[in-house]
């Protein structure tokens, strides 16, 4: 990695034009290897001959007794990077007892995203890497994910209607990083709970080697999720195009939380198309005709597998809705329960 390289894989990503019409963007930076690394390379290319920012986010979780420190440690290094601005966010609320790693992540981005609201930064770059990404699918695919889910991380995301994640990092491996930062003369900790085993991605990263000697290294997981992306967008397409031609106007005359598809139409379809367009349907009328996430994929394909093959006037419930085969009439109802 060297700030040539870095430029290249902003503008073959289509994150260079959306970033510098800014004047102002937030880099979360946890003090680790990859983060470090994108403080750097940011605080120079976006601040080149302009008079701009980079606000530099730290959360502390207060897990553990070294993470006050930690973020010291950014913050006063950080002072050497040019046009940087670092600011600790600390996750002060009560912790639950389970779940513990999954939630500290909901309050991590939370805090960056309120923090970025606040600062009108629309947009926030983290620093996941290629070796990152090859674990979230690697934990997607022992999770049984869906296509969806095993797209993994993208380059450009939406967090919310203020912000946008950018990952500038997703194809480079992390040994990369360290070259990097080691000529650059960046130190960086590292983190004790990403070999902890009793969390998922520690059980992982100690198979990595095993994994590897078999021929699935993490430029291979990475490529996968590049080409789930690119079967995503195509299911996409086709269930845009099923939902429109099939969904009957204005659903049940006078009946709010409703929405009717021809039945003969769905069942046209390949089975993974029609169930996501049942899955958008749900997501509609339970989120009050805006698409928002729904019940899982799997849940939804066992609970039609019945209906589809009887065509019965049987129902089920599931995400806040009733499933029905009107009897007769050839119509393939989605009801918001109650």
């Amino acid at each position: 990695m060297d700030f040539e390289k870095f430029s290249e894989i902003l503008i073959s990503n289509d994150i260079e034009n959306i970033l510098m019409a800014e004047d102002r963007i937030a880099v979360g930076v946890s003090g680790g290897v990859d983060s470090m690394a994108l403080a750097k390379l940011l605080g120079e290319w976006f601040t080149l001959g302009h008079d701009k920012k980079v606000y530099a986010i730290t959360v502390d979780h207060c897990l553990r007794r070294e993470s006050a420190d930690e973020a010291l440690f950014v913050s006063d290094f950080s002072k050497s990077f040019k046009n940087v601005v670092h600011t600790t966010l600390g996750w002060l609320s009560p912790k639950p007892e389970s779940g513990i790693m999954e939630a500290a992540r909901e309050a991590r981005y939370e805090l960056m995203a309120d923090f970025c609201k606040k600062n009108n930064i629309r947009y926030l770059c983290l620093a996941h890497h290629m070796d990152d990404q090859a674990e979230t699918v690697l934990n997607r695919v022992v999770s049984g994910s869906s296509v969806s889910g095993l797209c993994g991380m993208r380059y450009i995301q939406s967090y919310d209607k203020n912000l946008t994640i950018v990952r500038p990092f997703l194809e480079v491996p992390k040994q990369e990083l360290y070259d990097f930062c080691e000529k650059e003369n960046i130190p960086w900790v590292e983190d004790p709970t990403n070999k902890k085993t009793q969390y998922m991605r520690g059980r992982l990263r100690g198979v990595w080697d095993v994994l590897e000697n078999e021929g699935l290294t993490s430029k291979r997981l990475s490529r996968l999720s590049v080409r789930m992306q690119k079967v995503e967008s195509a299911l996409s397409f086709y269930e845009d195009e099923l939902f429109e031609s099939s969904v009957i106007e204005n659903g049940v005359e006078g009946v709010e939380g409703c929405l009717r598809f021809d039945l003969a139409k769905l069942l046209s379809a390949p089975e993974l198309v029609r169930v996501r367009v049942v899955l958008s349907a749900i997501s509609m009328v339970f989120g009050g005709g805006e698409r928002s996430y729904g019940p899982r994929l799997h849940r939804v394909e066992e609970l039609l597998s019945d209906m589809w093959r009887r065509e019965t006037g049987t129902s089920v419930t599931i995400g806040g809705c009733i499933l029905k085969i009107a009897p007769g009439q050839g119509v393939f109802e989605v009801r918001r329960e109650g």
